[in-house]
């Protein structure tokens, strides 16, 4: 354990550290994404749903992370989203990180597939690798909103509430400085904490989607492996 030496999978008979090596960039480049959308939509969704209190957008948000907390990952992203928008609509490619036809066309520099064939100029292959992450990243990204515009209104509507926030406004400052500099400033820490949160989680779920860790048949096995493995 102290050099390295994990031993030799079971269900691949390779090393263990040559497979973790193999699919764990798939799993920290969907996390990743997932995550950066879920900042960009659960935060702005969060502060929105705090300022318009008991209104229509807060409701929606509460819908949101109420199913985010309670829809499993696996039926949301099996039955969900890859039934319809795969195989019936067929508006995004299906498991796995890329086509057969683009396997090995980009040198692997970073081990994510959209930012090595970004540096290698294959926007081919960054589109064909964009359509198969899309549709796990948004499985996730979900996930992400939910937790992130929950917390987010939590800690807006306990700042809203503060007396600072009434003085700023009996100043007669624009709502949007009080919002924004006064009220989502005093929440940073405490938001980035979460959102470091929010990411750890994400990799665990990446897990357990069908694209994460698949490059073949024997990734696939690692992962239903993984996702099979009582807690």
């Amino acid at each position: 354990m102290l050099h390295g030496n994990l031993s030799i999978s079971l269900l691949t008979a390779n090393p263990v550290i040559d497979d973790i090596k193999r699919v764990f960039p798939a799993t920290l480049e969907l996390a990743t994404l997932s995550t950066f959308i879920g900042i960009v939509i659960g935060v702005p969704l969060g502060v929105a749903a705090a300022v318009k209190h008991n209104r229509v957008v807060d409701y929606i948000a509460r819908v949101i992370g109420l199913a985010g907390s309670s829809v499993p990952v696996f039926w949301l992203a099996l039955t969900g989203l890859l039934l319809l928008f795969h195989a019936r609509l067929h508006w995004v490619s299906g498991p796995g990180r890329i086509d057969p036809v683009y396997d090995g066309m980009v040198d692997t520099r970073t081990g994510s597939l959209l930012i090595d064939s970004l540096i290698a100029g294959e926007w081919d292959v960054f589109k064909n690798a964009f359509s198969h992450i899309a549709l796990p990243a948004s499985v996730l990204a979900f996930y992400s909103i939910a937790y992130l515009s929950r917390m987010t209104r939590s800690f807006m509507l306990e700042q809203l509430s503060q007396e600072y926030v009434t003085t700023a406004r009996a100043k007669g400052l624009p709502e949007r400085r009080v919002i924004w500099r006064h009220a989502f400033g005093n929440i940073a820490v405490p938001l980035l904490t979460v959102i470091a949160l929010a990411y750890s989680s994400t990799c665990w779920k990446a897990r357990c989607l069908p694209r994460s860790c698949s490059r073949g048949r024997a990734s696939a096995r690692i992962s239903r492996a993984r996702c099979s493995t009582p807690t």
